[in-house]
């Protein structure tokens, strides 16, 4: 694996995705909608971990920067020693979306980096989100998972037991949502070893993959910030009803004052290529229209796939 160094000297904002071949497409939607939220002030470092990702495909895909200085974009292939580790990831998810769990050891040269998933929609400017967390005393930084937390009330015991037994949380309502991340890299490798965090990636025990593994991790150590930067989509139409029902108040209340003036919409549960209308997906066709892959989405939603 290349020796990743910083893109730019100063007011480097690093943000990290992590794609398969088949999820390019979708991560062309979120880097255009990251793109056009830039602020000028600052450089935005993007890095997209990948390991089959075509050249042709990353052409396309940096040629959403355009002529923009201030932004680049970079593939980084991760090589086998972490590829192929036996991860225990839930059906529908791959090896990819455990890269952000071993990002530490991928990227040396960094102490801090924004994590991004492929199926978020960026409002605001990205650099807002790391300039506005001090996290210097904590591992990563997150928004609680509002629909995790309520899950804990409806699947009753198992689910408790698992939370305070395996992931050992303090409180059901401190579980994150992983879509959106700071990552206190620098701490993080002063803490855990690579082989520590492999151990409990590849644990038998985990039923939520990659996000269950970083709130198992990183949970005694992190920076809760507002779901305004993490606010997930009502993904069945009926979902924020049940949540009314189901999660703490605070937490409600925190998550529907969120949907008034998202930073980030995320499309955790119900992607706009599978459910064209799901809920605020008018945000994710502006952002796909601009793009060299919006006729491929349209086609696979058409074949079903």
């Amino acid at each position: 694996m290349v020796d990743l160094l910083p893109a730019y000297k100063e007011k480097n904002i690093p943000v990290v995705l992590a794609s398969s071949a088949y999820y390019a497409p979708y991560l062309s939607v979120t880097l255009k909608s990251l793109i056009d939220t830039a602020s000028d002030e600052y450089n935005y470092d993007i890095l997209i971990l990948h390991k089959e990702i075509e050249a042709d495909i990353q052409s396309k895909i940096k040629s959403l920067k355009s002529s923009s200085k201030n932004i680049s974009i970079r593939f980084i292939e991760v090589d086998s020693a972490i590829n192929d580790k036996k991860y225990n990831f839930r059906p529908g998810y791959s090896a990819e979306s455990f890269y952000r769990v071993v990002m530490m050891s991928i990227l040396n040269h960094y102490d801090k980096t924004i994590y991004l998933d492929c199926d978020v929609i960026v409002k605001k400017s990205i650099s807002e989100l790391l300039t506005e967390y001090e996290i210097s005393e904590y591992y990563v930084a997150a928004a609680r998972d509002i629909d995790g937390i309520a899950s804990c009330v409806s699947d009753h015991e198992r689910r408790k037991k698992y939370m305070f037994e395996f992931i050992k949380l303090s409180r059901l309502e401190d579980y994150f949502q992983s879509g959106v991340m700071i990552f206190n890299l620098k701490k993080i490798r002063e803490a855990f070893t690579i082989e520590k965090i492999l151990d409990v990636s590849c644990a038998s025990e985990v039923m939520f993959g990659d996000q269950d593994v970083l709130n198992a991790l990183f949970h005694e150590k992190t920076k809760h910030i507002d779901m305004s930067w993490n606010t997930i989509i009502d993904h069945q139409r009926s979902w924020l009803e049940t949540l009314l029902l189901l999660a703490p108040v605070q937490i409600v209340d925190e998550y529907l004052e969120a949907r008034k003036h998202p930073g980030i919409i995320h499309f955790a549960g119900t992607k706009p290529w599978d459910v064209p209308d799901c809920d605020m997906a008018e945000e994710y066709w502006k952002a796909a229209r601009q793009t060299p892959f919006y006729n491929e989405i349209i086609k696979r939603w058409q074949r079903g796939k």
